[in-house]
């Protein structure tokens, strides 16, 4: 009696203690945050563009509870370069934000209307720490990759005689084509309404990344999974040799007590 209750407990919680170490187990995000910093250009084209035209460009966050920079909508005069950021991040996910110009208007200045979708993307590193890469895409352009984000205005000189729209010399008139830039509209949809509350749009993730050289503060990481495969082949292989001395050793026993 007591020599078949030791073999039966034998034989199950050994076995049960091999399977439980085989398998995997979940590990938690890195403690130490990864920054990203998002930079944006603004530049205007035209001729005697006037000095200290303000410019704000701001960027929302279209993923749920996604970390935001400290400064969400960011104002400067005249043409330059402005940075969103640095935003840390702390756990593995795929973030999506949309970064638009929101500016007051101007008396012959058309803004560049674009939206940027930019993706960020939040992984665990071989080595335990968190890395990010990020990649932006125009609004409406199927989601292929942009070079860079950046806003370009364009600049309607009046003319001297008071004519609106140009001086009247071909490029600088009214009738002259703008460089193809989208004009402002009146029934345009404020920069408001772009994201209703609620409405999460489908994150598309494209296959082909933005080079390093448009983010240079984000860290290109090495994706794939960082399961050990040698060590569940190693206790697949324990648990297998030991199921064998086991029933090898349970044949023995019952040879000797027959």
């Amino acid at each position: 009696m007591y020599q078949g209750i030791r073999n039966m407990l034998f034989y199950t919680i050994i076995p049960a203690v091999l399977a439980a170490l085989m398998l995997p187990m979940v590990c938690e995000a890195a403690q130490d945050p990864v920054s990203v910093s998002i930079p944006v250009g603004i530049e205007t084209s035209g001729r005697r563009i006037p000095d200290g035209i303000p410019y704000t460009v701001s960027i929302q966050n279209v993923t749920p509870g996604a970390p935001m920079p400290e400064t969400a909508s960011i104002t400067i005069k005249g043409s330059g370069q402005i940075t969103f950021g640095p935003i840390a991040y702390r756990v593995p996910a795929d973030y999506q934000y949309r970064i638009c110009q929101n500016s007051e208007p101007q008396s012959d200045l058309t803004y560049d209307q674009t939206v940027y979708k930019v993706n960020v993307r939040v992984v665990n590193t071989l080595r335990g720490s968190l890395a990010a890469e990020i990649w932006a895409s125009k609004d409406g352009d199927g989601g292929q990759k942009a070079d860079r984000i950046a806003f370009t205005n364009h600049y309607d000189r009046p003319s001297d005689g008071g004519s609106s729209g140009g001086d009247g010399n071909g490029p600088g008139s009214s009738d002259a084509p703008r460089d193809g830039l989208t004009q402002i509209e009146d029934t345009a949809t404020p920069l408001a309404g772009i994201l209703p509350a609620g409405l999460v749009p489908d994150i598309l993730i494209p296959e082909n990344m933005v080079p390093k050289s448009m983010f240079p503060n984000s860290r290109l990481p090495k994706t794939g999974d960082p399961t050990n495969l040698a060590l569940y082949i190693i206790l697949a292989a324990c648990s297998g040799t030991a199921l064998v001395l086991l029933v090898a050793y349970k044949r023995r026993m019952d040879a000797e007590e027959g």
